[in-house]
């Protein structure tokens, strides 16, 4: 009997990608600061109340400033496809936990990093399901120590 409801925490708690996902809707930059910026306090993306939902990815867009910067622009927000314009004319599949090289297609182009996810909300880590995966390992951990040593 322990071992099915062992086998049912597992079937509950280890859900890999989700119905409805909510992702970080934000803008900021990372890296050294240009000479008279100041850094604001949100810039990091960690107010939680700037989100958005999809059904498809959440999506980090990193627009390099160039080869000698010392910082790059970012936003952080949801993405309701599967399909994404690498260049102009060529349109690929998106999986999840990768990153891809977008180019406007211009003179000199522009290139920007898009990096996708959905297997967790705001995809940082701080999610309801890294929480399920704590929670299920105390339970195996548990388990097994009634089993191998009972009182």
């Amino acid at each position: 009997m322990t071992y099915i409801k062992f086998l049912i925490l597992i079937l509950i708690f280890n859900q890999k990608e989700t119905e409805s996902l909510v992702c970080q809707r934000c803008e900021g930059w990372s890296g050294r600061a240009p000479p008279g910026w100041i850094r604001d306090v949100n810039i990091e993306c960690a107010n939680r109340n700037n989100q958005c939902f999809t059904s498809f990815y959440c999506v980090k867009i990193v627009n390099p400033k160039g080869r000698h910067s010392t910082y790059e622009t970012y936003s952080s927000q949801c993405y309701d496809s599967n399909q994404l314009v690498t260049f102009p004319g060529n349109t690929i599949s998106i999986e999840n936990d990768k990153c891809y090289e977008v180019s406007n297609g211009g003179n000199p182009p522009i290139i920007k990093k898009y990096c996708f996810c959905r297997d967790k909300d705001h995809c940082n880590g701080n999610s309801k399901a890294l929480l399920n995966k704590i929670i299920l390992i105390i339970l195996t951990i548990t388990i097994i120590f009634n089993i191998f040593c009972p009182i």
